[in-house]
């Protein structure tokens, strides 16, 4: 897939270099670690990490692993980290989870045009699943109830039943964040077999990772504060 959330695919969105982003790791970034209540539902307890990400701290659920497998930031302003189960890697994954910055991109416009950067996120996003797929791409749109203290945020469902040269189908749910000045997403991918169409009746399985990445947020951490960053609670 022509995304962001796999280390093995090209980068094409917004900010982010045409070409891929050179594999050059960074000193691993501290978690902020707090017990979740479980997910039932995946036989996981999430953690909830906090991580400083340009002008703004990401908190979110993170249920995969507690370190990343892979995480890059860029001279241009995008940064990079992903994380998969324990066994496998960041070329030959199950599922991944991914979190991605793009700096300023949502710098000096209002309200109604940080929704149209959330808009474009979410548009480059369908386009390249569109782009890399061998069949009909599944979008659904998903309602967000909860407050992600960001000035746009857009969720969806994306699924694709087989990757273009692949043997296997490629899905995820994302959420789209517009933050004061910069701009995140969250990906929670999985990787199965190759199938002729979408699967409906398979969706409520993705239901629990849809509520996890909704209760992310963003936030301004008070001047001088580190982790773990009390004035996000």
């Amino acid at each position: 897939m022509v995304l962001i959330f796999a280390r093995t695919h090209e980068t094409v969105i917004l900010t982010a270099p045409a070409a891929r982003i050179p594999m050059r790791a960074l000193p691993a970034l501290t978690l902020a670690l707090a017990l979740l209540s479980p997910l039932v539902a995946l036989g996981q307890s999430p953690i909830q990490a906090r991580l400083p990400v340009y002008g703004q701290v990401v908190s979110f659920p993170l249920t995969l692993a507690a370190a990343p497998v892979f995480q890059v930031e860029t001279p241009e302003g995008f940064f990079l980290m992903e994380w998969v189960p324990e066994g496998d890697s960041a070329e030959e994954w199950t599922q991944m989870q991914t979190l991605t910055g793009h700096q300023g991109v949502g710098q000096g416009v209002d309200t109604e045009g940080a929704a149209r950067v959330g808009e474009s996120i979410a548009v480059h996003f369908l386009n390249g699943y569109r782009g890399a797929c061998q069949g009909e791409v599944a979008a659904l749109p998903l309602p967000l109830t909860l407050d992600q203290g960001s000035r746009a945020s857009f969720a969806a469902y994306l699924g694709c039943p087989q990757v273009t040269g692949t043997d296997h189908s490629e899905e995820m749910v994302i959420l789209v964040m517009v933050g004061a000045e910069d701009s995140y997403t969250l990906q929670w991918a999985e990787r199965g077999p190759a199938r002729a169409a979408f699967d409906a009746a398979a969706f409520d399985r993705w239901r629990p990772r849809i509520e996890s990445l909704s209760q992310a947020r963003l936030c301004l951490p008070a001047p001088g504060e580190g982790e773990p960053y009390p004035s996000c609670d």
